[in-house]
């Protein structure tokens, strides 16, 4: 019986080596996991054994966090660098879209005011159009009176009262 219990003594602290190097090991894990954003939990009590979270669970729990994150920073990385890469390109567009904005509001003053000089040069020549259409009405009837005024003369020139004029004049003196 005490060989039974020096082997029991002897099996119970090589137990307790291979929890204490356990122990030491899984400290070691949890420090270089620690520099990289994984957090691994205590080792478990004994009596807590049972009602504690499964680490390997948790573990992996925290892996599939690390992994969005980094997607996430990786994503916001490749966006500011697009944006990096793009930014000199919209201010040259914005500045082309600036000059082709300035050069459409110069054309577009230019239209209007050339709009303008033939709106201008339209009403000038309705007026010079008038004017010659009244001139053309003078001379046309200044010609139909000068036939009319000349016919009348003609007409009366070959009267026959102008004959009759000399026998009255001898009988009233």
């Amino acid at each position: 019986m005490r060989l039974n219990l020096l082997m029991e003594i002897e099996r119970r602290k090589d137990a307790e080596e291979a929890v204490e190097i356990f122990q030491k090991k899984w400290q070691n894990l949890r420090q270089h996991l620690s520099t990289v954003g994984l957090v691994l939990p205590n080792l478990p009590r004994p009596l807590e054994e049972e009602a504690s979270v499964d680490p390997i669970e948790d573990l992996r729990q925290q892996i599939v966090v690390a992994r969005t994150v980094t997607a996430a920073v990786a994503r916001g990385c490749a966006r500011a660098e697009a944006e990096m890469e793009i930014e000199p390109r919209i201010l040259a567009k914005n500045f082309e879209i600036a000059r082709l904005l300035d050069r459409l509001h110069y054309y577009e003053a230019a239209t209007r005011e050339m709009s303008q000089r033939n709106q201008e040069a339209i009403e000038k020549a309705r007026q010079q159009r008038h004017r010659r259409n009244k001139r053309k009405k003078w001379f046309w009837g200044s010609i139909g009176f000068a036939v009319t005024l000349g016919s009348a003369a003609i007409a009366w020139s070959y009267l026959p009262s102008s004959k009759t004029l000399p026998r009255n004049a001898k009988n009233d003196h």
